[in-house]
């Protein structure tokens, strides 16, 4: 219903892509295998996906968890495809490839249970400002304010990063 709700198609039907857009995951990771994220993940020169994981400090931003896939594909699923849902960012379909103008980056900050600390979070914002992204996706949230985090979103914004983040799930 979301796509609806927020009446998307009327912006998929004006938006004119004028170069890709790196849109960070920085959640429990994304499943580089999920048939309408696979496609649309970032990939380096060589091929391989350009994501990271700040809990063991490698470079694969790999899913255990589920939520951080569920929030790549809001963000940036295939679309017209058949498969799953429609993401919201990045679709005109008067534009030819236009589906290819959005690509996903997953920062794995949160471990297999969903949980992390205000650090991983902060170095997953830090690393993917480092990095290539243009926009941090995080639907995260914490028990109060936090300066690691609050520098963190700082210095991203200063290297003209746009955050977006959860507004919580407690009302």
């Amino acid at each position: 219903y979301g796509p609806q709700k927020m009446q998307a198609d009327k912006a998929w039907d004006i938006w004119s892509p004028k170069a890709t857009v790196n849109i960070a995951i920085v959640d429990t990771g994304v499943d580089y295998n999920h048939p309408d994220i696979a496609g649309k993940l970032l990939k380096n020169a060589s091929g391989a996906v350009v994501g990271y994981n700040v809990i063991t400090k490698v470079a694969s931003g790999q899913d255990d968890h589920w939520h951080g896939t569920h929030c790549a594909g809001i963000a940036a699923a295939s679309i017209n495809n058949n498969l799953g849902i429609a993401g919201i960012a990045g679709w005109n379909p008067t534009i030819a490839n236009s589906n290819d103008f959005v690509r996903v980056m997953p920062v794995k900050v949160l471990d297999s249970t969903g949980s992390g600390s205000d650090l991983t979070v902060a170095n997953g914002i830090t690393w993917a400002a480092d990095n290539g992204a243009h926009v941090i996706s995080m639907s995260l949230g914490g028990t109060g304010s936090s300066t690691t985090l609050a520098n963190a979103v700082t210095y991203a914004q200063n290297k003209n990063v746009v955050v977006v983040a959860a507004s919580g799930n407690s009302g």
